[in-house]
């Protein structure tokens, strides 16, 4: 098999994160195929990042989904809304 075969593989989704403001994304991944494990990849481009940005706001994540802080960034904001409601009381 060459570097640049297509092979068909079959696919389970996942869920991941990307900047707001991404236009190009390359996913790197080792699969076990036949006894060897092989790097394959794929490259989405503008327009494919768009549409999966769109999907997920559409249907992956729940429009009742509760994010939790980690405890560090829970305490952070809850010192910068102290400051904030302090500031205001002046």
């Amino acid at each position: 098999m060459s570097r640049n075969d297509i092979i068909d593989l079959d696919s389970e989704f996942i869920v991941i994160c990307v900047p707001a403001d991404t236009v190009e994304v390359d996913i790197t991944a080792k699969v076990y195929v036949d006894h060897d494990i092989l790097t394959v990849g794929r490259h989405m481009d503008f327009k494919d990042v768009r549409e999966a940005i769109k999907e997920a706001q559409d249907g992956y994540i729940p429009s009742n989904a509760i994010i939790t802080l980690a405890p560090t960034k829970r305490e952070k904001l809850e010192r910068l809304l102290n400051k904030y409601a302090a500031e205001e009381d002046l």
